[in-house]
Order: structure tokens, then sequence, then C-alpha cells
């Protein structure tokens, strides 16, 4: 029984199926005004990849990526404690935005769609991809 066990614990090491290779990957529903995302299960994922694309953009479009470990109370994802502003130049530059972060654990993760500024009416797509 000994030996059964041992090499089911090698099998699963070598095939790379263990606790600790875990990832998860999201393309949220399009946020057209301020709110949230819907709310994804992140835990013991500490590298994390935001895209935005945003459409409709005039001057800027400011987000918040967010953590929380029980769902009610929200922590910014960011070093300074701030908010991301997404520069209109910054997106006709590269069709998009791309915003990494590592180290921030927490078991729920979700976008908020803070603010914009300017005469247009942007659109908000997200994607977000995390590992260990």
């Amino acid at each position: 029984m000994k030996k059964l066990i041992l090499s089911i614990m090698f099998l699963l090491l070598s095939t790379g199926v263990y606790a600790d290779n875990i990832s998860v990957d999201k393309v949220f529903t399009q946020l057209a005004a301020t709110g949230n995302t819907s709310t994804i299960d992140i835990s013991g994922i500490r590298n994390h990849t935001i895209m935005y694309k945003i459409t409709g953009i005039a001057t800027n479009v400011v987000v918040r990526p967010e953590v929380s470990l029980d769902g009610t109370v929200w922590s910014r994802m960011d070093a300074s404690n701030e908010d991301t502003t997404i520069l209109a130049a910054d997106v006709s530059a590269t069709g998009g935005y791309k915003d990494e972060k590592s180290g921030f654990a927490g078991n729920l993760f979700r976008v908020t769609y803070v603010s914009e500024s300017g005469a247009g009416i942007p659109s908000v797509d997200i994607k977000y991809t995390g590992h260990n």
C-alpha cells in the first residue's frame, strides 16, 4: 500500500498536477457605466495580469482592481493604494492597456469602473489572468 501511495504522489508531481500549479482566466462582461464586474475566486493566486480594452474614450477612464478576503470588505490591488487612470493616448497607441501586479493575496477579485472624463461614452472590456 505504501508503494502505491508513493507511486501516485510521484505521478502527480511529475505531471504538474499539484496545489502550487494554479491559474485563473476570466473575461468579464463589458462595463458601459460605472460599477463593478462580477467576482471571481483567486485563492492562492499571487501574479495578476489585467487587460483593458476601452472604446469611446475621450480623456481618461479610472478603474480600480480590488481584492477581498470575504466579499464584503474590498481593498485596492495597488501598492500605493491608488486607482488606475488609463489615458486616451495610451489606449489609442496600443489598442488596450495592460496592468500587471504581483504579491497581492486575496480570495476574491473584481474591477470597479470608477469614473471617466471627457466627452466620450466609454465602455470597458476586461480580461483577468492569474497564476502562481
